[in-house]
């Protein structure tokens, strides 16, 4: 008689059950799919942190070598001659990355932008050297009796080369949760 009463009991609330399944069935996959569309945005935003992370790098290698380069030519010329030097800051990955820079940690960004401004500082500031003329707008010649600066200039520089490319270096880095 108690099993009458209750298939009689399920056969009255058949499609309200139905219902209730159906309903926590769709909320079941609508958060499953949230988790799996926020796991695959994390990942997409790791894979370009990483990215972003290797060009910057790489550019900041070429423009400490560029400085180096140029700071042993100096050296090796004495304060002889002049030296035609770009004021162009050679910095096309990081300019085009500007837009995106802010999924990097913030103790990177403030190195990364603290190198690459003072970079582009330094490159301007050639003109303010003694005896220094501009070639073409890109270009300007330093002569031998402002090497002593310009080569502290450019020394000056290459400790933030490091910190910014050390910052950004796989080993170095630190999670970034968002």
């Amino acid at each position: 008689m108690e099993t009458l009463a209750n298939l009689d009991f399920y056969e009255r609330f058949q499609t309200a059950i139905v219902g209730v399944l159906g309903f926590a069935g769709v909320i079941i996959a609508l958060i499953s799919n949230a988790r799996l569309v926020r796991r695959d945005r994390l990942e997409a935003l790791r894979q370009e942190r990483a990215a972003l992370r290797t060009a910057l790098v790489e550019e900041l290698k070429i423009l400490k070598f560029s400085l180096e380069d140029g700071i042993q030519k100096l050296e090796e010329q004495g304060d002889r001659g002049e030296a035609i030097v770009p004021t162009d800051p050679m910095s096309d990955v990081y300019n085009a990355f500007v837009p995106r820079i802010g999924i990097l940690t913030s103790q990177e960004i403030k190195k990364v932008m603290w190198a690459y401004l003072s970079f582009r500082q330094f490159r301007k500031n050639l003109v303010l050297l003694p005896g220094t003329t501009v070639v073409d707008q890109h270009r300007v010649k330093v002569l031998g009796q402002s090497f002593v600066p310009f080569l502290k200039m450019q020394r000056n520089l290459l400790p933030l080369l490091d910190d910014a490319i050390k910052s950004l270096s796989p080993g170095e880095t630190t999670a970034c949760t968002q």
